[in-house]
């Protein structure tokens, strides 16, 4: 029976080097998610991710293989996240003012 070597428990904690925030070919590639992270991220199925992706609230990519292919798989970068997240966050709504009575007028009831 050979001796197999395991990795040591540093290079496990290493961060690999062909993660996604890596060089690859000299040009630097930006984080991107999968549609099953951000649906961990925002606490929604992946229907709804989809769907935010399919009516334009949320861009992303395909990597699919094949462009136009059946099945896209997307990805979203942390600038299109940023930009949902500003189009989504909730604004107060403006104060509601209050009709004056027009003076002279006097009410009978």
């Amino acid at each position: 029976m050979r001796n197999a070597t395991l990795p040591a428990a540093e290079a496990l904690d290493q961060p690999r080097a062909d993660a996604a925030s890596t060089r690859h070919r000299g040009l630097r590639v930006p984080e991107t998610y999968s549609v099953r992270d951000v649906c961990e991220r925002y606490g929604v199925c992946e229907g709804t991710v989809l769907t935010w992706i399919r009516n334009g609230s949320l861009s992303a990519f395909s990597v699919s293989r094949r462009p136009g292919a059946k099945k896209p798989r997307w990805r979203i970068t942390q600038a299109a996240l940023d930009a949902f997240e500003a189009l989504r966050t909730p604004t107060p709504p403006p104060p509601r003012t209050r009709r004056k009575a027009p003076a002279g007028v006097i009410e009978f009831y």
